[in-house]
């Protein structure tokens, strides 16, 4: 196959986003050295790329929105506390995982567990 930047970029954002997912759903932590070596890139230049190819977001914005998509989803599970969302989400701790969420949602906005509770109660 003959190389063109067409084909760099698309392979660049899916093999991006294929290893930012997998991370994320084993419930590991990524950072940009770590996808930079699994794709054989320059850490320096996935930075300066990755705006351009994931919706003109640095790469910690958009584990951030990514993480707080699956907290979003893993709130349809009643079983779960914020504690353990906030771990498998990848934040260190509930209130980072509270600040980022409020910053991310909005701050008026109740978590979706408390407006359960507040439904059905």
């Amino acid at each position: 196959m003959l190389y063109s930047p067409l084909h760099a970029c698309f392979s660049f954002t899916g093999q991006a986003e294929h290893l930012i997912q997998d991370q994320l759903d084993a419930q590991f932590n990524i950072d940009l050295r770590k996808l930079s070596e699994e794709l054989n890139l320059n850490s320096t230049y996935v930075s300066r790329e990755f705006p351009r190819h994931f919706g003109n977001q640095n790469f910690g914005e958009y584990i951030r929105n990514a993480r707080i998509q699956k907290a979003l989803e893993l709130f349809i599970n009643p079983e779960y506390s914020l504690t353990e969302i906030a771990y498998l989400t990848g934040f260190s701790d509930q209130s980072h995982f509270t600040r980022v969420f409020k910053q991310l949602i909005g701050p008026r906005l109740v978590f979706p567990q408390e407006l359960i509770i507040k439904t059905w109660c």
